[in-house]
């Protein structure tokens, strides 16, 4: 919850018309017609260690008086990365949904529902600054409200070129408003090949997807903090080396 004010000017007319629309952020793009907000989620989007790009979660409010309740309108993923020289992360579902572009936002039953208008079917994400995303920090791909029939699939680029999938295949997957699935080390998930294993990580497969655990918690020297089967592969990851 977030409480703040606007500098921004507006007439007399559009004050008395009992009928106040709000977008945040606001940009030069957007529009409304009385009855609902069109914009744009970006398909190329900017990762900002640890919280949002502004530009990339919109809010949308709707009231009689200038007294406006902001409602997010996106929800996504947030995650972290286990190697430090990623520089470029894609996102796409295996269906071929639209997860951003431009959209009409009206309200529901209280709260938003965005409408897609012009669709994109895959979102970039790249560092707002620096070369490479940071280490072991948070951030955010905003992604429309929807459900991915056939699961998804993310790509992850290095500075040398090299290019590695993670494909989630193992089931749907629903995007809801102002909720992000969090997911810690999401790049080893993905095919870069066990020659950048970190130090902290076991990969294993089994047969039929079965996760394998271990008799002890600490049965290697270090205490198991997550243990999981997804995109084929099996990864425990520990507090330690």
């Amino acid at each position: 919850t977030a409480v703040f004010k606007t500098s921004d000017s507006v007439s007399g007319a559009d004050i008395t018309s009992g009928n106040i629309w709000g977008l945040y952020p606001s940009n030069s793009s957007s529009s409304c017609d009385g009855n609902a907000i069109t914009t744009t989620l970006p398909a190329t989007q900017y990762g900002v260690p640890n919280t949002f790009d502004k530009n990339i979660f919109p809010a949308v409010a709707h009231s009689s008086s200038t007294n406006l309740q902001f409602y997010n309108v996106c929800g996504g993923i947030k995650f972290n990365l286990a190697f430090d020289d990623i520089k470029k992360i894609t996102f796409r579902g295996n269906n071929n949904e639209d997860v951003a572009g431009e959209v009409s936002i009206s309200f529901v039953d209280g709260v938003p529902k965005a409408t897609v208008v012009n669709g994109a079917k895959e979102i970039t994400l790249t560092p707002k600054t620096g070369a490479t995303f940071t280490k072991g920090a948070d951030y955010y791909i905003t992604l429309l409200p929807g459900t991915f029939s056939d699961g998804f699939t993310m790509s992850f680029t290095t500075t040398d070129g090299s290019v590695a999938f993670f494909n989630y295949s193992e089931g749907e997957v629903t995007i809801r408003r102002s909720i992000f699935s969090r997911k810690s080390n999401l790049d080893v998930y993905a095919s870069f090949g066990d020659e950048r294993q970190p130090n902290n990580v076991i990969y294993y497969t089994s047969k039929d997807g079965t996760i394998i655990t271990p008799y002890a918690p600490d049965v290697f020297g270090a205490n198991i903090i997550s243990n999981e089967y997804v995109g084929g592969r099996g990864v425990i990851t520990f507090d330690g080396d």
